[in-house]
């Protein structure tokens, strides 16, 4: 791409031709300039100096921002979590549990091990709530919170 050579003569032309009180159009300064330089100025080469030269508009409103547009502000919406029905892992030993080779996808998938604990480790095997992969008493214990989302 080649620019146009902007002399600090042309770039005082073209303000003092945008403060004109007639308000001429950027098609007529392409003009007079050309004319007057003798080469061609085009309307966007003009209006392109006149923007990093940092000319006001003449109706008064600022350039709008080119490039991607401005995305929406994003607002966090607390929704309140429905109350979950009490279920309890009844029928289950806590102590011997279920291996995790031996579960089905309808069985509780929790952990009943200590935090230092070594493997192997036993899982609850209580049926799961809701089609998750936890029985309603541990599905409580995972989700504390209200879960949040995004709008």
């Amino acid at each position: 791409m080649s620019g146009l050579p902007w002399t600090r003569e042309m770039e005082n032309e073209l303000i003092a031709l945008t403060e004109l009180p007639d308000y001429l159009s950027y098609v007529a300064i392409a003009e007079r300039m050309s004319a007057k330089y003798e080469m061609e100025i085009t309307k966007n080469a003009c209006i392109g100096k006149a923007r990093r030269l940092s000319v006001p508009q003449r109706n008064g409103k600022p350039h709008k921002p080119t490039g991607r547009p401005a995305k929406g502000v994003t607002k966090m919406v607390r929704i309140d979590a429905p109350i979950l029905p009490t279920i309890s892992c009844e029928g289950v030993d806590p102590l011997n549990g279920f291996p995790l080779e031996t579960l089905t996808h309808n069985q509780c998938h929790f952990p009943l091990a200590a935090v230092m604990d070594r493997p192997p480790y036993v899982y609850c095997g209580a049926p799961t709530y809701r089609q998750t992969s936890w029985c309603g008493e541990h599905y409580n214990r995972v989700y504390t919170s209200p879960r949040r989302t995004w709008e």
